[in-house]
């Protein structure tokens, strides 16, 4: 079985070229599809249905519709470049549950133009970091080039879960979902108002004012939305991906060869070496 991360398949999904994708689809079925439908947006419902596609012809519709995810341009957000992205063997590989970590690169280190200086000293002294000594890494780093560094960390999502489940079994957690969503929109007038108004906004902006939205505090409408796009919209979201991929590509043994084509590699920590 081939595993990739959660992350990477989400870069994945962002290489899809949606021009001309379709986006007026049915959803796994039809009683699904009349709740759902209502939820997506316009672009939102094209990656669903590029997903679709992408696990029903691999083959085809990388050739057709994905750009490379090793033509990225460096726009030097961070210190260390990412490294090529990779699929697993094993689910319990340490890189594939490994953590993301990164250093901003300091405006400075730009405006001064010693971007490459600065990334090369850091690798060479990626090795206090390795060892757990990164104050010992900042007090160098500030010796030397007179700049505070700022980290990011963000907590690794996965490989998900949902590839060990049956069809039937997501099928139900989405009609369980859309039963508690119904319950959610009926359980209050500010709920019903986030849900026939803002379903399918990406995302909604605080605004600085005390206007009013139907009645209610902007605000109180943002926190609704918040509360509906985390519990609701984006796992309904994730179940229908699951849903596509485990029904027409289960084991991702098919992707290998267009992962290949995708910029990915054959980790090194639990791919056999001489895979081919």
């Amino acid at each position: 079985m081939t595993y990739i991360s959660t992350h990477n398949f989400k870069k994945i999904i962002s290489k899809i070229d949606l021009v001309d994708t379709p986006y007026d689809f049915e959803y796994v079925n039809h009683e699904i599809h009349s709740t759902v439908k209502t939820l997506f947006s316009k672009k939102e419902s094209k990656i669903l249905f590029a997903t679709k596609r992408l696990f029903d012809n691999p083959e085809e519709f990388i050739k057709e519709k994905f750009k490379s995810m090793t033509e990225e341009m460096d726009d030097l957000k961070f210190v260390f470049r990412g490294k090529k992205p990779a699929y697993h063997s094993i689910c319990n590989c340490k890189a594939l549950n490994a953590d993301y970590w990164n250093i901003f690169m300091p405006e400075n280190i730009k405006t001064q133009n010693k971007v490459k200086e600065f990334r090369s000293w850091c690798e060479q002294n990626k090795y206090l970091i390795e060892g757990g000594d990164f104050e010992a890494f900042k007090f160098r780093v500030k010796m030397k080039f007179r700049v505070d560094i700022k980290t990011i960390s963000i907590e690794n999502q996965g490989y998900t879960e949902l590839l060990n489940k049956s069809l039937n079994q997501i099928e139900i957690e989405i009609l369980d979902k859309i039963t508690a969503l119904k319950s959610f929109e009926e359980s209050s007038d500010l709920n019903a108002v986030v849900i026939n108004q803002y379903a399918k906004c990406h995302f909604l902006k605080s605004k600085e004012d005390d206007r009013l939205i139907n009645g209610f505090e902007n605000k109180d409408v943002i926190a609704t939305w918040n509360v509906y796009n985390t519990t609701f919209k984006v796992p309904l979201y994730e179940l229908i991906q699951a849903y596509y991929r485990i029904k027409l590509n289960p084991n991702l043994d098919d992707l290998v060869p267009i992962l290949d084509e995708l910029g990915f590699k054959p980790c090194g920590w639990c791919q056999p070496l001489n895979h081919n």
